[in-house]
């Protein structure tokens, strides 16, 4: 997965869709597909997990049962969300 494209563009609430997304990643960990996380060509280069997903949450807001979900997963699966998720519109009030 090299980037994350929402298939409707426009939405309000992203949250659903970052959580489908995220569950898509969960599996592929599980089954073993995933590679270790690469936090070179995606911007995060040393960075500290907790600091970028804070950066993130305040780049994408989203709701309580998106954010939880996200911070459960697997560090691999964090890691991929946030070099990953890009959704085709940016600037809403809510990514959930």
């Amino acid at each position: 997965l090299q980037d994350f494209t929402p298939p409707r563009q426009g939405e309000g609430d992203y949250s659903a869709i970052l959580i489908s997304f995220a569950k898509r990643l969960r599996t592929s960990w599980q089954q073993g597909q995933m590679a270790a996380p690469s936090r070179v060509g995606g911007g995060i280069v040393n960075a500290d997990l907790e600091e970028e997903l804070n950066r993130f949450r305040e780049r994408y807001p989203l709701d309580e049962s998106a954010t939880n979900y996200l911070m459960n997963s697997p560090e691999e699966v964090q890691w991929a969300v946030l070099r990953d998720f890009m959704p085709n519109r940016q600037g809403e009030s809510d990514y959930s």
